[in-house]
């Protein structure tokens, strides 16, 4: 759309301008029949009249002409934006990509379990330093048997965004933690705008951050995680940004559902 010129029937022009330029030629035809006035005074009021004719056709055009320079500014902006989100999302996804290509063709168990937590970093890292806003957290929490007490667990793998670890697990024998194990196996996603006004989800923290995603990272049905993106400003996170967390989500599962 850039450089397309976009130009208003000959109507617009005149449309608005029509009934001023019909009042100003009454105003010059009453001065120049008027026997009253001196011939100065005339052709002074003349004068007067015709730059107010002036006037009413060159003002409507030239906020025309400024309406069609925003318009081009905005088209422009507009094809900015589009061309560096698809360089940003190329710039996660390629890398992605690959990462889940080299869990899948790695034969080796060791070499394997490298390849899924570099997998599991590079996804929090992408999350965390694309999607959210500055100083966003990302963090995926694995879906794995505690060995302590065989019971299944939420224990955190890997997180990248802000200075202060994230809590190391959730706990299903917890009554608030078991809130988040039902999000997880009902192979389900959340977006929360604001922490502060959802007083039933107790395993939120009002001092860590205000708005959060969190996705269930699965592959068919059967439930392998947690990702989560938080951001510290109610608000900060969007319907778009839970898209682009499901997409990694996807993209993580497909890497760690391979053992």
């Amino acid at each position: 759309m850039a450089g397309r010129r976009r130009w208003l029937p000959p109507a617009a022009w005149w449309n608005l301008p029509l009934p001023a330029l019909a009042s100003s030629a009454a105003w010059i035809t009453q001065i120049y029949f008027s026997e009253d006035l001196s011939a100065l005074t005339q052709a002074s009021l003349v004068a007067i009249g015709v730059l107010a004719s002036a006037l009413t056709v060159l003002l409507p055009a030239l906020e025309i002409r400024r309406e069609r320079g925003r318009i081009v500014a905005a088209e422009q902006m507009a094809a900015d934006r589009l061309a560096e989100y698809k360089v940003t999302t190329n710039d996660m996804l390629i890398p992605l990509s690959l990462a889940v290509t080299d869990v899948l063709t790695t034969s080796s168990g060791a070499a394997r379990r490298e390849a899924r937590q570099s997998l599991r970093q590079m996804t929090v890292d992408f999350a965390a330093e694309y999607v959210g806003p500055e100083r966003s957290r990302s963090c995926f929490y694995g879906l794995e048997d505690d060995p302590a007490t065989g019971a299944r667990t939420l224990r955190l793998r890997a997180w990248h965004g802000r200075n202060k670890p994230p809590r190391p697990r959730f706990d299903p024998a917890d009554e608030v933690d078991s809130q988040v194990f039902a999000l997880v196996n009902s192979l389900d996603s959340m977006i929360v705008r604001d922490v502060q006004e959802v007083h039933q989800l107790g395993w939120t923290d009002l001092s860590e951050y205000r708005t959060f995603i969190a996705v269930t990272v699965c592959a068919g049905e059967q439930p392998l995680g947690l990702l989560t993106l938080d951001s510290l400003r109610a608000g900060d996170l969007s319907e778009e940004d839970l898209d682009l967390v499901r997409l990694f989500a996807q993209l993580l599962a497909a890497g760690l559902s391979v053992r």
